[in-house]
């Protein structure tokens, strides 16, 4: 009787094991935020990603009167620190239109005196709340999304 209560507790312990290595890490609120020119390039609190748990998401909301000139928009932790400093693929600043998910890209030798270098560029076309959701990889933004609230 005692190797079969042994051989029961091995077989529950392996089994939650193996579903804690196989199920998918839990996204947790980090210390990313929104940085563009309505933030002063700054990392201000109303501006700092949420986690939207239901979606799998960190997310932001931000409003926006167009004034003619497009807003870049980068992702950065608090100091622009080495390789959290994240917008598009490309070295240059690309366009970017609602509600269709963007790559986004963490450059390992981004610079931040140059904040719009690799920058996303959005041009609201209405005064409006936007949001802005993020996806991670491995504890990094691998795309975003912008959409009219």
């Amino acid at each position: 009787m005692n190797k079969l209560a042994i051989l029961v507790s091995i077989l529950l312990l392996s089994s939650s094991m193996l579903i804690s290595c196989t199920s998918k890490p839990k996204l947790t609120a980090t210390n990313w935020y929104l940085k563009s020119e309505f933030t002063w390039w700054e990392a201000r609190p109303e501006y700092m990603l949420h986690l939207n748990e239901e979606a799998g998401v960190l997310e932001v909301q931000f409003t926006l009167r167009p004034d003619g000139q497009a807003y870049h928009l980068k992702l950065a932790d608090k100091s622009w620190s080495v390789g959290k400093n994240c917008g598009s693929p490309q070295n240059n600043t690309s366009a970017i239109e609602i509600d269709t998910w963007y790559p986004v890209y963490c450059d390992p030798q981004s610079d931040p005196i140059t904040p719009l270098n690799g920058s996303y560029r959005f041009h609201p076309k209405d005064n409006a709340v936007y949001k802005l959701k993020v996806r991670f990889y491995k504890g990094l933004p691998s795309e975003m999304l912008v959409s009219k609230q």
